[in-house]
């Protein structure tokens, strides 16, 4: 069975790793942009099965990225610091299965997006 893709958008590069190695120790394979724009292109000849989503990037910012991207997209989960309650709200109304809040507690990803997919196959 192939492993489950999640595409990390994100940029910053200690979050990226930490988010890297705890998910790929969990089984999962793990894809990492640092830009919109990066994230539009992988999207292109990818379908991961999650977004793992952070709102402050360079160029095309999250709710930017979550304008443009097709309606067939996979699950998003935003991981973000910026978790004031009208961020969660646009995001959540904009379609985000899921909030998580930098800096953010790894068994509690591991576990939001089990939720979201099922278990890894590890």
């Amino acid at each position: 069975m192939t492993a489950k893709t999640i595409l990390v958008v994100d940029d910053e590069p200690d979050i990226v790793l930490t988010v890297r190695l705890t998910l790929e120790v969990e089984g999962y394979r793990v894809l990492a942009v640092g830009s919109g724009e990066d994230a539009l292109e992988v999207l292109e000849r990818e379908t991961p099965d999650v977004i793992l989503l952070d709102l402050r990037l360079p160029g095309i910012d999250g709710f930017a990225l979550l304008d443009r991207l097709p309606d067939e997209i996979p699950p998003v989960i935003v991981l973000s610091a910026h978790a004031s309650g009208p961020t969660v709200k646009r995001a959540m109304a904009m379609g985000c299965r899921d909030f998580i809040t930098k800096p953010f507690d790894p068994d509690l990803l591991v576990a939001k997006i089990e939720a979201t997919l099922g278990p890894s196959n590890n």
